[in-house]
């Protein structure tokens, strides 16, 4: 992982210019203090299988909210839905919040009080090839490979 010290918007929007090209597409991820990038579910152990756990809380979260989704199409919804929906609603999940606008993470790391910002920001230059297929994997536990 390369490391770049920003100091003004300007240096941080060259950085920004530099991660695009035609194969690759830009994520980007502000965290309020430097920790691990582990989806929430796993920070605590990260060696632990939490797919049947996540299941559970899935099925229990369909149970709790079905008379209070009305006006959701929750009927066509997949794994992959509810999964955002959950992690939406603060539930930990498999999945790790990132961003495709830069501008929604500068303001994570400009919040607070005026003093040295050590801030991270991380940008991850992804292959278009990562991209999730709800059609090939119709269930957040049916891959072992990391997908956006």
């Amino acid at each position: 992982m390369k490391r770049t010290t920003i100091l003004n918007f300007k240096e941080y929007l060259e950085v920004i210019e530099k991660v695009f090209d035609s194969n690759h597409f830009a994520l980007y991820r502000a965290q309020n203090e430097t920790k691990a990038l582990i989806p929430s579910i796993a920070r605590d152990n990260p060696t632990i299988d939490t797919s049947e756990t996540e299941k559970e809380m899935i099925e229990e979260l369909k149970r709790r909210t079905q008379t209070i989704l009305i006006n959701y199409t929750t009927a066509n919804w997949n794994a992959w839905d509810w999964l955002v929906f959950a992690q939406h609603y603060g539930l930990k999940t498999r999945l790790l919040d990132l961003d495709i606008k830069s501008v929604n993470c500068i303001m994570v790391c400009v919040q607070g009080p005026r003093k040295i910002m050590k801030t991270p920001l991380y940008i991850f230059k992804a292959k278009k090839s990562l991209i999730l297929d709800v059609n090939k994997f119709a269930s957040p536990w049916e891959s072992s490979m990391t997908k956006i």
